[in-house]
């Protein structure tokens, strides 16, 4: 299996393998007919509040965010669900709407991912 990360705006195509979205909102101006993911997992990005929380200071608390926000997968109930999923597919590509894909929750799904599979 190999995983893949992408951003919404560099648009998708059937290359990608399996897409699955892992933004917690629908990404801002893109029309329905683009979003063609094959799965948007709302349950896997970080919660509202830890988001929240970093983005009052992202350059301060990042190093944080990533502990918590990998606090927050060790015990989401979605997470194996996820993790099965991921493993059916020989390609997969998470796809992401965030500017700064460093500096976001997507390297510690990565590592969380590359650890579990």
């Amino acid at each position: 299996m190999i995983v893949h990360v992408k951003r919404i705006r560099e648009g998708l195509s059937t290359d990608d393998g399996f897409k699955i979205f892992v933004d917690r909102f629908y990404p801002r101006g893109i029309p329905k007919s683009e979003f063609n993911v094959d799965f948007w997992a709302k349950d896997i990005p970080p919660t509202a509040q830890l988001t929240k929380w970093y983005h009052e200071d992202r350059e301060a608390r990042f190093e944080q965010f990533s502990k918590q926000y990998l606090s927050e997968l060790m015990m989401n109930p979605h997470v194996d669900e996820f993790i099965k999923m991921l493993k059916e597919h020989k390609l997969d590509t998470l796809v992401t709407d965030v500017h700064d894909v460093d500096h976001s929750h997507i390297p510690t799904l990565m590592s969380f991912i590359d650890k579990r599979v």
